[in-house]
This record gives structure tokens, C-alpha cells and sequence, in this order.
């Protein structure tokens, strides 16, 4: 009986190693292809709570949810201090973002890799968002500009022929 075990142990095992490593190759690949379009904006996407399921240890969570309060998941694309644009996830007050303490996902627990997934559909949503509204706005920068240099260009004065100048008074 302990052999069994043993081996189902080991299966288990190797079958939860292989699924950890699909889940961080996921958001590895997520982080990759947001980070290819460029925004040059942060997009925060949120969800909220007001009781703790037991899905997640957090201390805040669990302070937050004792107390009552609506307790809010945040996943965003951020300019992350020093490490770049990065896909974050966070735990705090809803409509306090003062209280989130974004970490990058990848440096996060299982359980909040796990918990960020379901927004994930939701933050690719927010990002094409961004990036058209982005998209948008240079297309009306960049018209405005080309507007504005075209006026400033010098237009060059119509031929005059020779016949047809001007009478000068007969000086």
C-alpha cells in the first residue's frame, strides 16, 4: 500500500510541477504580448469582494474582509519602478487605490497567480481599449500637425509674365 502511495505521490507530483510551469509560461507569455503594443499608459483592471473565500492568505485581505469592507482584486499593466512595464496583481480597499500594494504576478503567491486569472480576459479587454483610444488620439495629433506645418510652408508666388505686369504710373 505505501508503494502505491508512494507512486501516486510522485505522479501528483510531477503533474502539479507541470501545471505550475504552463501556469507561469502563461502569464510570462501575457506579460510578452501586452508589452509588444507599446501603450504608454498603465490599465487597471478590478474586481471586488466583500467576504474572504479562504482562496487567498493575504494579510490584507484577510484584515480588510474581517473588518466588512469591500475588498478589491486588481490586475494592471504598469510601469513597475525599476523592472519595467510588467503585468501586476493586488489586494486592497475598494475605491482606495492608495491601499494596493501592486506586486509584479510572477512574484506573487500560487494562490494570487491563480485568483489574477480571472482577470486576465479583462485586462486584455482594457488594453485593446487603450490602445485604440491611443491609436485615436495620435491619428488627431498627428492630422492637427500636419495641418499646421502645411500652413507654414511658403507657397510660391504665381509666374508673372512679363505683358501682363502691372502698370506703374509710367515711371
Amino acid at each position: 500500500m505505501s508503494n502505491d502511495l508512494g507512486a501516486r505521490l510522485r505522479t501528483a507530483k510531477e503533474s502539479l510541477s507541470t501545471w505550475y510551469h504552463h501556469l507561469n509560461s502563461r502569464w510570462l507569455d501575457a506579460e510578452k504580448t501586452i508589452a509588444s503594443v507599446n501603450l504608454p499608459t498603465d490599465v487597471r483592471v478590478c474586481s471586488m469582494t466583500m467576504k474572504d473565500t479562504g482562496e487567498l492568505d493575504d494579510h490584507v485581505f484577510r484584515n480588510l474582509s474581517e473588518h466588512g469592507e469591500p475588498v478589491e482584486h486588481c490586475l494592471a499593466y504598469m510601469d513597475y519602478d525599476d523592472l519595467g512595464w510588467r503585468i501586476c496583481y493586488s489586494v486592497g480597499e475598494a475605491d482606495n487605490p492608495d491601499s494596493h500594494e501592486p506586486r509584479p504576478i510572477l512574484n506573487c503567491s500560487l494562490k494570487g497567480r491563480i485568483l489574477a486569472l480571472e482577470l486576465l480576459p479583462k485586462l486584455v479587454e482594457a488594453v485593446v481599449a487603450a490602445v485604440e483610444a491611443q491609436s485615436a488620439r495620435f491619428e488627431v495629433a498627428l492630422g492637427g500637425a500636419a495641418e499646421a506645418l502645411a500652413s507654414l510652408k511658403v507657397r510660391p508666388k504665381p509666374d508673372v509674365e512679363p505683358d501682363a505686369a502691372p502698370d506703374r504710373g509710367g515711371i
